[in-house]
């Protein structure tokens, strides 16, 4: 979380450096700059896991499923629920589907981010002429 707040506050102040300060930094502007950043490091994490789950690590989620199932044992489960139950893990755990959803939250929990920093660094436009 704060590798995200410290990278949407950087990159908005970034882009607020860009613009001329005789011109106004609006709210939606920075919010605009919170939200672009967001979508490119949602997409290019998003990227990287679709990577890493089908060709860098494909067996990573044979490894989870079993250690789920050893977790469902030893809560007890009978071995019919334990199967049910890691029926649907592995759906879960299927990349394409981890994609879905962390594309989603990410895109989500970025935009929650983007709209409470884009209140502290938006930055009025000045009527101040600099004479040289």
């Amino acid at each position: 979380m704060v590798i995200t707040v410290g990278g949407i506050v950087l990159g908005t102040k970034a882009r607020r450096a860009e613009i001329p300060a005789e011109e106004a930094f609006s709210y939606g502007f920075a919010l605009g700059a919170g939200f672009m950043i967001t979508l490119f490091a949602t997409l290019v994490g998003v990227g990287f896991n679709l990577l890493y789950s089908t060709v860098i690590n494909p067996g990573l989620t044979e490894v989870i499923l079993e250690a789920q199932t050893v977790k469902f044992e030893a809560a007890g489960m009978s071995a019919d629920a334990a199967e049910k139950a890691t029926a649907m893990v592995r759906k879960m755990m299927h990349p394409a589907v981890q994609s879905a959803i962390g594309f989603v939250l990410g895109l989500f929990f970025g935009t929650v981010v983007s709209l409470v920093t884009a209140a502290f660094l938006k930055r009025p436009a000045t009527d101040e002429v600099v004479s040289a």
